[in-house]
């Protein structure tokens, strides 16, 4: 009738505090590998941070540098336009009658389209590359408005 009581064995607390040691010596090396990951990480972080600065000041350089080569294209077009208007211009003065300039004038007026639309004359003279003894055909030919 009365209770069993059991019989409790004696706690090895020197174990116990042994195997605690251990735990935190296992624990404290596991903390030092992950705080070494983390610095790699946060070094990786930076420089990807790093390389990102520098792509977008390329970026914005790439970009300066193609506006500026766009508008000199653009400035290059319309002097060419002018060229071509002006010669056509000296062109149909001289040959009044020559029948292949309409290729030329489609070709100017394409070029000028492309360009913002008819431009005004410019203090141009053809006759500085324009050579009288050339066929104006071979004229033509070496513009590409005729084959």
């Amino acid at each position: 009738m009365f209770a069993k009581r059991k019989t409790e064995q004696p706690v090895d607390y020197e174990r116990q505090i042994e195997r605690l040691k251990e735990t935190i010596e296992t624990l404290t090396e596991r903390n030092r590998v992950l705080e070494a990951t983390v610095s790699e990480y946060r070094a990786k972080e930076q420089a990807i941070a790093d390389s990102l600065i520098q792509i977008a000041q390329q970026k914005r350089t790439l970009l300066e540098e193609e506006e500026k080569r766009m508008k000199t294209e653009q400035k290059s077009d319309r002097t060419l336009a002018k060229k071509c208007r002006a010669l056509l211009n000296e062109v149909q003065q001289k040959y009044p009658a020559a029948s292949d300039l309409e290729e030329f004038e489609s070709f100017t007026a394409q070029l000028e389209e492309s360009v913002g639309g008819v431009l005004e004359e410019v203090g141009f003279s053809p006759d500085e590359w324009l050579k009288p003894e050339k066929d104006l055909a071979q004229l033509c030919r070496n513009l590409g408005v005729m084959d």
